[in-house]
């Protein structure tokens, strides 16, 4: 069975205010991630968010959506992710984890169902970049937790550069994130020149 993390628990400190509630291309941002994951029809979605956050970003979260909220964000992306991982892997008969970030509005369910239908481990890539969103069995899932447990201060790609048997997909989309107004304004620009 198939859990799905969207995390959605940062500060936004770079983009001054809650970026996922921002209009982006008329939509609020966390819009977006919502959406691909739901594409995916999985029994269990996990929205891992912060109290502040999830108070904004409510009216545009279906039923189906279990809300984990991080009551310690500030401890930064690790925290969020350890506590996704831990709740997906309280769920009965898991055998993969989906982990995708909310502020890459760019990936579709496409890129989505292409990770989790490989039925292996497997994350993005673009370039020479590895990057979310990736997808770890529950064995590979208990050797990150235990990664980031001992190393919190390290970030996870370099658990992911030190995997050997994982797949890498392809999707540049996983490279355009959003951090400040500067890229909001960026894309907007993007689409508009089209």
């Amino acid at each position: 069975m198939l859990v799905n993390i969207l995390l959605a628990a940062g500060e936004s400190k770079r983009f001054g205010s809650n970026k996922l509630s921002h209009p982006f291309k008329n939509k609020p941002l966390i819009s977006y991630g919502l959406k691909a994951i739901d594409g995916l029809n999985a029994k269990h979605n996990l929205l891992i968010t912060q109290p502040k956050t999830y108070k904004v970003i409510k009216p545009y979260i279906s039923n189906h959506w279990t809300i984990v909220l991080n009551e310690f964000h500030s401890k930064g992306f690790n925290h969020s992710l350890i506590l996704g991982i831990s709740n997906a892997l309280k769920i009965k008969d898991i055998s993969y984890i989906l982990v995708h970030l909310a502020d890459l509005p760019f990936v579709k369910t496409k890129h989505l169902n292409s990770l989790v239908t490989s039925k292996t481990n497997c994350a993005s890539s673009y370039l020479d970049t590895i990057a979310p969103p990736l997808v770890i069995n529950a064995q590979k899932s208990l050797e990150l937790l235990d990664f980031l447990r001992a190393h919190p201060l390290t970030q996870p790609k370099e658990w992911l550069l030190r995997q050997t048997q994982f797949k890498l997909i392809n999707c540049s989309e996983a490279s355009m994130d959003i951090d400040t107004p500067n890229d909001i304004e960026y894309f907007n620009k993007d689409e508009k020149s089209k």
